[in-house]
């Protein structure tokens, strides 16, 4: 958890989502989710909503999620079993632009890793694999 200079708290978890195969190996993807807390939650405790556009905190909630992907990378990676990591968001133009200057951010803190863009109808999916998948 982690709150901005403009009150806004935050959750980010990370959690294994997906198996890759790579070379007729299992290997896990983990999705990164970042949410804001302060527009409430469910009954379950889950936010309900991942919003981060017009809170003016975009610069601050993705230099500190990428703080934490890189310690959870940097513990992770050397598991047998690590195959990368991705983020999603919904395909509105304006979440879609700051997805995308994350996902260059994100880039640059990772060079090794393999990266490429998913979408269907609904979401982009930004991924980093340790591996070229082929």
């Amino acid at each position: 958890y982690f709150k901005t200079d403009e009150d806004q708290e935050y959750r980010v978890t990370i959690i294994s989502n997906s198996v890759l195969y790579y070379k007729s190996k299992s290997l896990v993807r983990y999705e990164i989710l970042f949410q804001n807390l302060s527009v409430g939650q469910d009954l379950a405790g889950r936010a309900k909503s991942m919003e981060i556009l017009g809170t003016g905190d975009s610069f601050k909630v993705f230099s500190t999620v990428l703080a934490v992907t890189k310690a959870f990378i940097q513990k992770h990676e050397k598991d047998k079993d690590f195959g990368g990591f991705y983020f999603e968001c919904q395909n509105k133009p304006s979440r879609l632009k700051l997805y995308k200057a994350f996902a260059e951010k994100a880039k640059k803190a990772f060079p090794k890793y393999y990266y490429r863009e998913s979408a269907d109808s609904a979401n982009t999916r930004f991924i980093f694999d340790k591996y070229e998948e082929r």
